[in-house]
């Protein structure tokens, strides 16, 4: 080999290194400038969505209701509802139903339509049937389009327990009350603590009531049939008839309001014994022996068909054990997805750039170590030329 081509060999590694620096440099280039594009590209994380308000246990006398945290508590005079009073009702606004109003109220039925007094005070005619539904999970009834008022349509839902009735009234003012939004359906717990709840029907105001007018009566029964039977004849017996026809008659005008007309056979019953009462305190008052004893006979057969009505009067059927209801835990916030990148850099931009910087590299380190490496060549042949 010639001193030439050695050199040429020797002046060559300089410049392999200088081309291997060069494409070093230009790839670290390319990657701190993905690096920044790929931090500028990469979009911003969204702000985490808002947590739904909490559901809260909100009293209506002494039922309980599980809220919606959509529901806003407002004052029951703003409900909407004219004539609306009681102490035992809540109003509520819907946050995104600004036209609708809700009343929640406890009390005793009313009458066969299970209404507490307050909403029955402002619907004394309700066209629409009972319908079965639940309210919280419980049974329930529904009245479809009620006119509460003059200018008030309402959707009312009831549950009846061993205490009392709870309604819902869900309300539009001015408009038919089928709104698009189900007030009863929003309620996910409802209970009435210590109570245990009823199914629902038209005899469950009579069936409710009856127990307590009917220990009255017998305790009435008792105390004068015996003092009747001791009695001299003339006034002592026409007082205690008397006593017994006034004690049927008093529990005929308790059971009346809340009778309908699976009570109608029972207040006949009340009545026909109450008058068969009334006839024997008059023929003791004018000492008629023969009338007061032909007398003692309708006294018994009325007894027997008010004894057939009672026992025909339906008994109010359990739905359920006494319940508790607690607010749920608030729900945890939706987890945010974001777009991921491989430690900030963009993957195509990073790509790009470090190729066009190792092709630089190399363009450059060629053009430089070319005149180098041609130099030996091109000296051999002129000398092959000169000998």
């Amino acid at each position: 080999m010639s001193d030439a081509v050695v050199r040429g060999s020797r002046g060559a590694r300089p410049r392999r290194g200088l081309v291997m620096l060069a494409a070093a440099a230009a790839l670290a280039l390319a990657a701190l400038a993905g690096t920044w594009a790929g931090t500028v590209a990469t979009p911003p994380e969204p702000a985490p969505p808002a947590a739904p308000p909490p559901e809260r246990i909100v009293q209506a006398g002494p039922a309980q209701l599980l809220a919606p945290g959509a529901w806003r508590s407002i004052p029951v005079e703003r409900s909407g509802v004219a004539g609306f009073e009681s102490g035992d009702a809540v109003a509520f606004t819907v946050r995104s139903r600004p036209s609708v109003r809700i009343i929640a109220e406890f009390g005793p039925a009313a009458d066969g339509s299970l209404l507490p007094p307050g909403l029955r005070a402002l619907a004394p005619e309700i066209a629409s049937p009972m319908a079965g539904t639940r309210l919280g999970g419980q049974r329930a009834a529904l009245y479809s389009d009620v006119a509460l008022g003059e200018s008030t349509r309402a959707d009312i839902t009831l549950m009846a327990t061993t205490e009392g009735v709870l309604a819902i009234a869900c309300t539009a003012a001015g408009t038919a009350a089928t709104t698009g939004y189900d007030c009863a359906s929003k309620v996910r717990a409802a209970a009435v603590p210590g109570a245990s709840t009823l199914v629902p029907a038209p005899s469950l105001p009579l069936s409710l009531a009856l127990p307590p007018v009917v220990d009255r009566l017998d305790r009435d029964r008792r105390t004068h049939r015996a003092a009747l039977a001791r009695a001299a004849f003339g006034g002592p017996q026409a007082r205690a008839a008397g006593r017994l026809a006034a004690a049927h008659a008093s529990a005929a005008a308790a059971l009346r309001p809340v009778a309908g007309e699976t009570g109608q056979p029972l207040l006949a019953g009340l009545t026909r014994t109450r008058y068969a009462y009334a006839k024997l305190e008059r023929a003791a008052a004018n000492r008629w022996r023969s009338r007061f004893a032909a007398f003692r006979e309708p006294v018994r057969r009325a007894e027997a068909a008010l004894a057939a009505a009672l026992a025909a009067v339906p008994k109010a059927e359990s739905a359920g054990p006494p319940a508790r209801i607690e607010p749920a835990p608030a729900p945890a916030p939706a987890a945010i997805t974001s777009i991921p990148t491989p430690g900030g850099i963009s993957p195509l931009l990073f790509a790009i750039l470090a190729l066009i910087a190792a092709m630089t590299g190399v363009v450059l380190g060629t053009a430089g170590a070319a005149p180098r490496l041609l130099r030996p060549a091109t000296e051999a042949a002129r000398r092959f030329r000169a000998s």
